[in-house]
């Protein structure tokens, strides 16, 4: 059967005969070092397992379909969905900041949200200097529809400021949902905030929310000539969306991902596009709704494999080589992340 199902969101149809030749697939072909450059973690991210195991059941279970050893480091966040209070935020920062730091060749992300005191998370920037990035997250921006907030509402400029002077990542979760890329909104701040910060570097997460990729095609074309952007394709599962990132931007500015336990492993399903927008199905539920026919023949796999399955289309497609797999899935992230990890190090001894 696989690895535990730790308190996944299993269903009675799982299609586990093609995720076994899927994970055997991906074990041939994944290189042996691999950097996880956008996951989240959280004390209870698994619920089945204690907080001191979360982090290695992580790792165990991932390499179930990677391969074995093959993780080597990554960008380590806290989940940013469900805090409540700067206490609650804390605890989780400081989880995902002992993961980071009790592990080599993992870096942290710092979740950030916009009402937060400027002292006080430059006080975490500074004290913590395995912290390599800012994510803020659009669930936060203080205004009434958070699907269609610009930039700043979520990660005012005081954040750039620190990731300015720090030089951090900016890890950016587009908001616009109806265009996400290429809203005029979003593609202004992008440009805004590369040419005014020019030290910070920005990430737009999720090939720039592109799980509709024929929207995100219209937008590569107004930041593609930023030299501070990247991308990380955790959670992609349209190859298109790789391609026309591997086609504006270059292998060397996209990055490989998983998006963490909860959403690459605990849940069972797919972002696609429908229409000009898009949405995520996620299992039982679809299985279990009424209104699903119930003679239908649903299979759902893990998001994991229905990501990696879309990379290697792309990637095939595109024509990479193995030298610029090896890029994508390890020295991209690491000629990104570790510069500003060893700085930042050893400014921490002096």
């Amino acid at each position: 059967m696989g690895i535990n199902d730790h308190g996944s969101k299993m269903c009675a149809n799982y299609d586990y005969a093609y995720e076994a030749e899927l994970r055997e697939k991906f074990r041939k072909r994944v290189p042996k070092r691999v950097f996880d450059a956008h996951f989240h973690l959280s004390p209870n991210e698994i619920h089945t397992i204690p907080a001191e195991r979360v982090f290695d059941t992580w790792v165990e279970d991932t390499e179930y379909y990677l391969g074995e050893g093959c993780l080597k480091g990554g960008l380590v966040m806290g989940n940013p969905s469900r805090f409540k209070s700067v206490e609650d935020l804390d605890v989780d920062r400081a989880f995902a900041y002992k993961c980071a730091d009790e592990h080599e060749g993992y870096v942290n992300g710092l979740v950030t949200r916009p009402w937060d005191d400027p002292a006080h998370t430059e006080e975490w920037i500074r004290t913590h200097p395995k912290i390599a990035a800012i994510k803020p997250y659009r669930s936060y921006a203080q205004c009434e529809d958070t699907y269609e907030a610009d930039i700043t509402d979520y990660a005012p400029e005081w954040m750039w400021e620190l990731a300015e002077k720090y030089g951090l990542v900016m890890m950016i979760h587009l908001s616009h949902y109806t265009d996400v890329l290429r809203h005029p909104r979003n593609i202004e701040q992008i440009r805004y905030l590369s040419g005014k910060y020019p030290n910070s570097k920005i990430i737009l997460a999720h090939c720039a929310m592109g799980h509709n990729p024929y929207k995100m095609r219209d937008g590569l074309a107004h930041i593609k000539d930023l030299p501070n952007v990247w991308m990380d394709c955790g959670g992609i599962s349209e190859p298109m969306a790789i391609i026309y990132c591997l086609k504006e931007l270059g292998h060397e500015k996209i990055m490989f991902a998983t998006d963490g336990y909860r959403f690459a492993l605990g849940d069972n399903g797919r972002c696609m596009p429908a229409g000009g927008n898009f949405f995520g199905i996620v299992h039982p539920w679809i299985v279990d709704s009424p209104d699903w026919p119930p003679d239908y023949k649903y299979t759902p796999m893990r998001n994991l494999c229905e990501q990696m399955q879309a990379l290697y289309e792309a990637g095939d497609l595109f024509g990479l080589t193995e030298q610029q797999w090896d890029d994508l899935f390890y020295n991209n992230a690491a000629k990104l992340f570790y510069p500003i990890l060893e700085r930042r190090l050893a400014e921490a001894d002096k």
